[in-house]
């Protein structure tokens, strides 16, 4: 073929492909402009999501293409996104203005952006976009819509001037957003405190059907701000009942106010009674507005107004001044401030006769304020300077008046011990107030002085004789927190044959009390009187389901130390419905009983149903272990293995574990596997080496050796775990140890502890060594040698787990805690935690960790401990006190203040103890921190009316209460509370009088 016809072929067959080609792609054109053409069709009829599918597909057939269209596509497709609002649609538009930025319809979808976002009210993102319109390119109408949103959005943003301008362009033309642009155009105005302008343009609103109701409400604002009292108040009063609550309670200032304003306060109450109703806080000068109107209409008693009459002189005139102050104040019965007021003009001596009555009548409001401590105080100044007053007689009855009703029993009793006679109506109160004293002694855990002082209120128990019953009710309880249980089954016996002492709530208590003193003397007759005591107590109606389930449990337990299993069975059986945090306990025992009745079934089935309906008990790991032993007894070995091996794994910490390996070696023994026996005796001896357990192994090891004639085996295995063989050197480790032990157990604690000693030194590595040092310690403990103590009891602790590890943790945790060595008590008290067996102990390590950490600075380890600590069940009431005080004292110093005031409101209700008395203090001190100062003030007023025997904290209440004053301008007030303070305040070293002073001198600063 020649070159010229080659050609031709060439030529003619890229002809074919690039009219095929072009077919192809006309073929695509046609196909993408019908969805283009279907999409805009579907859009004008607002049929978005189907407009949306077109567009979308017109662009992926056209991808790649020079589609002259693409553009309006994407335009279109992210409008259809907008409209049915789509999470994509923000995208789509960005992108669409990205890829098409010189398309005419670029600004209408910025546009159309910013108008759905402003729709969805995110008006700064609305702000993005229309920052990016030009308007020039808008239609009008839409040019009104975007002069609209730009002033609306600055208006959220609160830039009224930038937004009125904007407004301003809309409200000068019709259209839709006319009256709307108007109306935040002088709101905006009414914002900028432009009032002249925002009330024309209000005014002209009045009549609006949309807006018309805002602008009469805007106009009664601006009318009030301008002092048009009388035009404030025509407005508000046809708005106080119409719109919203908020409205209506703004209204209702504005009538109050305006009224008081005009003098006509009669009118002005209801209006601020509404107010006050719907608000939350009222301010300073509207309490003071309403207080005034209350005192003006003659409502004494709802007045709250502070009259500013005094003076801050030095002078007669302020004697003068501050006594009249305080005669006014008393007829007005704001007699706290009154009484501040004639403190002032006693503290001044130019009027001797003005400063006699102000003494007294001091005094006396001190008493109907029940602040009876300073009113003693104010009372003995009194007599001591006026002794030849008239009003002496009338003195000496105030004080016997206020020491009947004294909570700061202490000071009460001092007093009257310093009487030279005492007449019936003291010594009437003297058994009141002793007893109330002694009451808290017992609540501060000081049982032998609180017994004392009951003693003192018996001496005068003829006078009341349910004072007397009570005396002996509380002793009854001291002694048996003293674990003087003779002592406290007579006391109890001495209340409850007193007359009428069914009729007290502490009746069913004191049999409680006797039966349990009668209980824990551990003899078969304690058990037979506890059994008919506990009996009484639950035959004695209103007593509480919690009190009913224990006292079956402790008759349940006398008739099983009697063993009187059956009796027991049944009063568990009892104790089991009152379904209370007793309830595990008592389906122990009773399965427990049962086995010993050999109802072996029975046993295994109380146990599981202890376990099922308990599983988070503390008996649940002593059930599974019993119910293991019950399936050995029942000969079902097989059962007796899955069960020790499910402790050995679901309680690893627990003290059944060694006991569990212990019975699978015994099971294996049974079954004549003994290398399976050997391998759970040996992991006995090896991890719990100073047990009973371990000593049961070594012998059940001694036992198979035996039995395998491998007597070889068994003095190498001993001597490989450092086990003396020789019989006479076990025979004299046993013979010393057991002299040593049986002192002892005979509370010969001197002998004792040299013959254990003994026996420590001389066999150091002894089988009873662990014992031996428990019992020295506990010599050491008894006689106040703690570091002897401690040396023992570190001993056991570092010797890894044994039956007196525990115990030895407990004691060696209190003693560092009381040598103030608490990173080292903490680390006793954490292990404590961990391996404890009871819930006592449990809540000994907890309360320690609680502690500890506190005291080493770790608030927010004490806060999760402590938090721990107060989630567990029976806690007794003292661990919940001091649990809950170092909970809210760890909120204090955290700054977490509200979780501070509202965790110590349990504690702050007794302020006779101290925990009581200083967190009632902190949550006022909470109170004025966060500048509530009325309500700190009326926590102050509440803690000095209750009264305290802590008179520190009382001390710095007072001081709280002038820092009080200072913050609301009343100096005088402010010196006035320091000055009484220092004046009666008799510690000197405590730093109160350090912190009056410095106080005083603060205010001097700020008079001068």
């Amino acid at each position: 073929m020649n070159r010229k016809s080659l050609f031709f072929l060439c030529s003619l067959l890229f002809l074919l492909i690039t009219v095929n080609l072009s077919a192809q792609q006309t073929a695509i054109y046609r196909d993408a402009d019908l969805d283009l053409k279907e999409g805009i069709e579907l859009y004008h009829l607002k049929q978005y999501g189907a407009a949306k599918v077109r567009f979308t597909s017109y662009l992926n057939r056209t991808a790649g293409l020079e589609a002259t269209s693409r553009g309006d596509a994407a335009f279109y497709q992210a409008m259809c996104a907008i409209r049915l609002n789509q999470n994509s649609g923000e995208a789509l538009v960005e992108r669409f203005v990205k890829d098409n930025p010189e398309s005419p319809k670029a600004n209408l979808a910025r546009f159309e952006m910013g108008k759905l976002l402003f729709q969805e009210k995110k008006y700064r993102r609305a702000m993005r976009w229309f920052q990016q319109v030009k308007p020039a390119t808008l239609s009008r109408d839409l040019v009104q819509e975007f002069n609209f949103f730009n002033g609306y959005c600055l208006f959220d943003q609160k830039d009224f001037t930038e937004a009125s301008t904007w407004f301003a362009q809309v409200q000068s033309e019709p259209g839709a957003y006319q009256d709307a642009a108007r109306y935040y155009y002088h709101y905006a105005l009414y914002m900028n405190q432009e009032y002249d302008t925002a009330l024309r343009g209000f005014g002209e609103l009045v009549d609006n059907k949309e807006f018309g109701e805002s602008a009469r409400y805007n106009m009664a604002q601006i009318h009030y701000l301008n002092g048009n009292w009388e035009e404030a108040i025509t407005l508000a009063y046809g708005l106080v009942d119409g719109g919203t609550s908020e409205q209506q309670t703004e209204m209702s200032r504005i009538l109050g106010d305006s009224y008081f304003r005009m003098g006509r306060y009669a009118e002005a109450v209801p209006y601020f009674e509404r107010y006050r109703r719907g608000t939350r806080a009222m301010t300073l000068s509207e309490h003071y507005a309403l207080g005034y109107s209350y005192f003006k209409t003659d409502q004494l008693k709802e007045a709250v107004s502070e009259l500013e009459l005094a003076s801050s002189g030095e002078d007669q005139l302020a004697q003068s001044a501050n006594h009249l102050l305080g005669t006014v104040l008393i007829r007005l019965d704001d007699k706290m401030r009154a009484r501040s007021a004639l403190s002032k003009a006693a503290s001044l001596r130019f009027d001797a006769g003005i400063r006699e009555q102000a003494l007294f009548s001091y005094a006396k409001l001190s008493a109907e304020l029940s602040l009876p401590n300073e009113a003693l105080l104010s009372f003995k100044e009194f007599l001591e300077a006026f002794p030849e007053s008239k009003n002496r007689g009338e003195a000496f009855e105030q004080m016997v008046g206020i020491l009947a009703s004294s909570r700061n029993y202490q000071e009460a009793l001092e007093i009257m011990d310093q009487m030279p006679s005492k007449s019936v109506e003291v010594r009437r109160t003297y058994q009141r107030i002793a007893y109330l004293r002694a009451l808290e002694l017992f609540n501060n855990l000081k049982y032998r002085e609180a017994i004392d002082l009951f003693d003192r209120s018996l001496e005068y128990g003829s006078y009341d004789r349910s004072t007397r019953a009570l005396c002996f009710y509380w002793q009854g309880e001291a002694w048996y927190n003293l674990k003087g249980y003779p002592r406290a089954i007579a006391a109890f016996e001495k209340f409850l044959n007193e007359p009428s002492v069914r009729a007290l709530p502490e009746y069913g208590r004191a049999l409680y009390g006797i039966a349990y003193s009668w209980f824990s003397q551990d003899t078969g007759a304690g058990y037979d009187r506890a059994i008919t005591f506990f009996h009484r107590f639950t035959q004695t109606p209103g007593q509480e389901e919690k009190l009913l389930a224990d006292a079956f449990n402790r008759m349940g337990d006398s008739y099983f130390m009697k063993r009187n299993y059956q009796q027991a069975i049944a009063q568990y059986d009892i104790a089991t419905t009152y379904r209370t945090d007793e309830t595990p306990y008592a389906m122990f025992q009773k399965g427990f009983s049962q086995g010993l009745l050999q109802q072996l079934t029975a046993k295994i089935e109380t146990l599981k149903r202890l376990v099922r309906e308990y599983p988070k008990s503390q008996y649940t790991d002593d059930a599974e272990f019993e119910i293991g032993r019950a399936f050995i007894d029942l000969h079902d070995p097989a059962e007796a293995i899955q069960t020790f091996h499910a402790i050995i794994e679901k309680y690893p910490n627990s003290s059944y574990v060694r006991k569990s390996y212990l019975q699978l070696g015994l099971v294996h023994y049974n079954a004549n596997r003994n290398s399976e026996a050997l391998k759970m005796y040996q992991k006995v001896v090896t991890t719990w080496p100073d047990t009973q357990e371990a000593s049961s192994a070594l012998a059940g090891i001694r036992t198979i050796h035996m039995d395998e004639s491998r007597v070889d085996d068994y003095f190498a295995y001993m001597e490989s775990i450092g086990k003396n063989t020789s019989v006479s050197v076990a025979g004299q480790d046993s013979l010393v140890y057991l002299a040593a032990e049986n002192l002892f157990m005979q509370g010969d604690c001197n002998r004792a502890t040299e013959s254990l000693s003994r026996y420590i030194n001389r066999f150091p590595q002894g089988n009873f060594i662990v014992q031996a040092h428990y019992y020295k310690a506990d010599c050491s403990y008894r006689t106040n040698k703690m570091d002897e103590a401690l040396a023992s009891y570190e001993f056991i602790i570092n010797r890894g787990t044994s039956d007196f590890t525990e115990q030895s943790l407990i004691r060696a945790s209190e003693i560092l805690y009381e040598k103030s060595e608490f990173d080292k008590a903490l680390k006793y008290y954490r292990q404590l935690s961990e391996i404890a067996q009871s819930d006592t102990d449990l809540i000994t390590a907890r309360m320690g960790l609680v502690r500890c950490l506190y005291l080493t600075g770790d608030l927010a380890g004490t806060i999760t401990e402590a938090t721990t600590l107060l989630s567990m069940s029976n806690l007794p009431v003292e661990v919940v006190r001091e649990g809950t005080f170092r909970l809210g004292k760890a909120y204090v110093e955290t700054g977490e203040m509200d979780l501070a005031f509202e965790t110590l409101e349990s504690v702050a209700s007794d302020v006779k103890n101290a925990e009581g008395a200083e967190a009632k203090y902190l949550r006022a001190d909470i109170l004025f921190r966060k500048g509530n100062v009325a309500e700190a003030e009326k926590e102050v007023l509440n803690f000095l009316e209750l009264g305290t025997s802590h008179r520190y904290w009382l001390a710095r209440a007072y001081i709280l209460w002038s820092d009080i004053f200072v913050t609301k301008e009343d100096l005088f007030q402010a010196r006035a509370t320091l000055e009484i303070l220092k004046e009666t305040y008799t510690e000197t070293d405590d730093g109160i009088i350090t912190m009056v002073d410095e106080k005083l001198k603060l205010i001097n600063n700020q008079e001068n």
